[in-house]
């Protein structure tokens, strides 16, 4: 999944761990080595729908400081 507006993206890998530590989701800033977050599960549908909570923060979090810094340019 990715968020082309604010450059955000996030991945899942298959681990082949059993249980809860099978699915490792990371959500990234394109260009930034260092994930924003990051999550295990035990499932791939929720390790999607974490990962894409975390995408749908990131990005919210993201457009609330370009407000924020256009509200202060004007």
């Amino acid at each position: 999944m990715i968020d082309p507006r604010f450059g955000a993206r996030c991945a899942i890998r298959d681990t082949r761990a059993a249980g809860a530590e099978r699915y490792d989701w990371t959500v990234s800033l394109i260009g930034d080595s260092k994930p924003v977050a990051r999550g295990r599960a035990g499932d791939i549908g929720a390790a999607r729908s974490q990962a894409e909570s975390a995408l749908n923060a990131c990005s919210a979090d993201k457009r609330g400081r370009l407000m924020e810094r256009n509200e202060t340019n004007c």
